[in-house]
């Protein structure tokens, strides 16, 4: 009888537009939900991230908050300066593990 192989965990990336802010809060948005239902851990790109608004940090912390909840992984990638003083500002940079060096399981 032939093997099955082991399934394979499937990474998704999202992203981030260079300003999330409240204009571009429903394009985010948007992009965080398609995202929400991945079966694989997902990575939130932010290389690109020039600025970020209390808005944008608000869709951020509900996205990682509910992938956690399901126990989908979440992780960062490229999380500049910008991202971790708006995060740090707000008392968030643990809940969204910037503090603790961005990837979890």
């Amino acid at each position: 009888m032939p093997r099955k192989k082991p399934a394979r965990r499937v990474r998704s990336a999202v992203a981030l537009p260079p300003v999330c802010g409240l204009e571009q809060a429903p394009a985010l948005q948007a992009g965080l939900l398609r995202a929400l239902a991945s079966k694989g851990s997902v990575t939130l790109d932010a290389s690109a991230v020039e600025r970020v608004d209390t808005a944008g940090v608000q869709l951020l912390v509900a996205f990682w908050r509910d992938r956690r909840a399901t126990g989908r992984g979440v992780a960062w990638y490229g999380a500049g300066p910008v991202l971790q003083a708006a995060f740090d500002a707000l008392g968030l940079a643990e809940t969204v593990a910037l503090a603790a060096g961005g990837d979890a399981p």
